[in-house]
């Protein structure tokens, strides 16, 4: 897969609130500032400092250069018609990691960290989580992002031909997938209500029971049962539920 690159990937300029870490180095930085002197002056470790500011300078608020009689960058407002209580934009990183998510499309984190094929991946996701502007899914052992933005921001074939829609329920499970929608829409239910409602087809000759699934959902979390005379009656967990949800809005074209 190719990289982000500004010629396959139109760059979607979104604005974010700064935090009070860059709201307070912004503030300072009204006078040039060396890493030391913003350390010293915020009392916070150099770690802090240097990643706020990194993340100032990829979004253009401030530049840098080299100080004249020592061996330090200098830190200094880029515009001067910025206030730390506007808007602060995200960096080019980030909005073309937006580009890729669709607010109806779960994109799977790991074809879409080797597409981004940055280090500071998690950084851009944060980045993106904390602003509302995506959320991450997880689901079993495996993790998606979607977007939050119903914008009309602009697909391209080559980003859709890299980052596949993420197909959650071979992921998760046909079988369990069934069984969950089967419980979200027709609530609790015994083994035997339950084949009524999902068909044996499913299983294919794999050797499983509609028993060995529901015990299985049980163990795992998705859902409980209670101890009444005759068949257990199970139902969704609030865990499940949610699973469930997921599973019904994302793949509503197969249920």
């Amino acid at each position: 897969m190719d990289k982000f690159s500004a010629a396959t990937v139109p760059v979607v300029r979104i604005y974010v609130m700064a935090t009070k870490a860059q709201e307070r180095i912004i503030l300072l930085l009204s006078t040039p500032s060396s890493v030391a002197d913003i350390q010293d002056h915020l009392g916070i470790s150099r770690q802090r400092v240097t990643y706020v500011l990194a993340q100032l300078l990829s979004s253009g608020v401030v530049s840098r250069r080299k100080a004249r009689y020592r061996r330090a960058w200098i830190y200094y407002i880029s515009n001067i018609n910025f206030h730390p209580a506007e808007n602060l934009i995200l960096s080019d990183r980030a909005s073309n990691l937006l580009s890729y998510l669709d607010c109806d499309r779960p994109v799977d984190e790991r074809d879409l960290k080797i597409s981004h094929g940055h280090k500071q991946y998690l950084d851009d996701v944060d980045t993106l989580i904390n602003a509302g502007f995506a959320k991450r899914i997880n689901i079993g052992r495996y993790s998606y992002l979607v977007s939050l933005l119903e914008h009309c921001r602009p697909i391209t074939p080559l980003a859709l031909k890299e980052i596949k829609r993420a197909n959650i329920i071979k992921d998760f499970g046909e079988i369990r997938s069934q069984f969950l929608i089967a419980f979200l829409t027709y609530g609790k239910m015994n083994s035997r209500e339950l084949r009524l409602r999902v068909s044996e087809d499913i299983f294919r000759n794999l050797g499983y029971s509609y028993s060995q699934v529901l015990q299985r959902l049980k163990k795992n979390g998705y859902i409980s049962g209670d101890k009444e005379i005759g068949h257990a009656r199970y139902s969704l967990t609030i865990y499940g539920r949610e699973i469930a949800e997921i599973i019904s809005r994302y793949c509503n074209d197969k249920y």
